[in-house]
């Protein structure tokens, strides 16, 4: 049988699975048939039934594929617990399944004695086939799943973001690191710049600055004396070269300490 998710709806009032069989087949109908916690939708006549996995449907009609009449992913073998029935055993549990009364399945089974074996090996089998509406929790369950995925995408999202500005803390201390000197921020150890200790203004005028040998969560200070010029050094060479920095003075000391943020997305180092 051809079924499709247009066979299939979610019921906004009850919260559970709705089927809708072709005219040419009033007497389908779908039951939830699970085995040793393995469930399967039974969909057809009691006489010829199909299954098929639940969890991909359920998925189709959260994202709405019956409004797309996409086909159904095949149906799946019959489970060995069903099977493991004679024909006429597995019409009496598909009828159980369906709401039959006991007085009919009795009937059915030849007598109430051997209804019961059959509901026992049922039982000891782990096989239980119900109504379609039974599969409310396992619907609930996979709207709680979804909407955990959608947050923990959101929220690593949003931790990225902020990674993209926040950097690690240095291997060596900011407060001790030599003036003029890169302070690696990750695992790679940079080459280390001499050491300047401008005391005089000729010297401060031939600075060289170490802004473009640094990477991403790196950190330089500059002393109080050139704390200006290299503060309008970093932000003119940012601009130039795409790349981001941010500074901050020490109070008291007038010392500036410089950082190599992450480059915004899409652009390199």
């Amino acid at each position: 049988m051809l079924y499709s998710f247009a066979n299939f709806a979610i019921s906004a009032q009850h919260d559970t699975v709705m089927f809708s069989p072709a005219e040419d087949l009033p007497f389908t109908s779908l039951r939830l048939c699970t085995e040793a916690g393995t469930h399967f939708f039974m969909v057809g006549t009691p006489e010829d039934p199909e299954f098929y996995e639940v969890a991909p449907i359920l998925a189709g009609l959260l994202s709405a594929a019956d409004t797309f009449d996409s086909p159904l992913p095949a149906a799946l073998p019959s489970p060995a617990a069903f099977i493991a029935f004679t024909p006429v055993e597995q019409l009496i549990l598909v009828s159980a399944g369906l709401g039959a009364d006991m007085h009919t399945l009795a009937a059915q089974a030849g007598s109430s004695a051997a209804l019961q074996v059959l509901m026992d090996k049922a039982k000891s089998l782990n096989l239980i086939i119900a109504k379609a509406t039974n599969v409310t929790p396992l619907l609930m369950d996979l709207r709680a799943s979804r909407v955990a995925t959608a947050m923990a995408s959101k929220r690593n999202q949003d931790h990225e973001t902020r990674i993209a500005d926040i950097v690690e803390a240095p291997t060596v201390s900011v407060q001790e690191s030599p003036f003029m000197q890169i302070v690696p921020g990750g695992a790679a150890m940079l080459e280390r710049l001499e050491r300047m200790h401008p005391s005089h203004r000729a010297q401060a005028e031939r600075t060289k600055w170490p802004f473009k040998d640094m990477q991403p969560g790196d950190v330089v200070r500059i002393p109080a004396l050139l704390a200006k010029r290299a503060q309008t050094a970093v932000h003119v060479y940012a601009a130039r070269v795409g790349k981001r920095f941010t500074s901050s003075s020490e109070r008291g000391t007038g010392v500036l300490t410089i950082v190599r943020l992450s480059d915004r997305a899409g652009r390199g180092l």
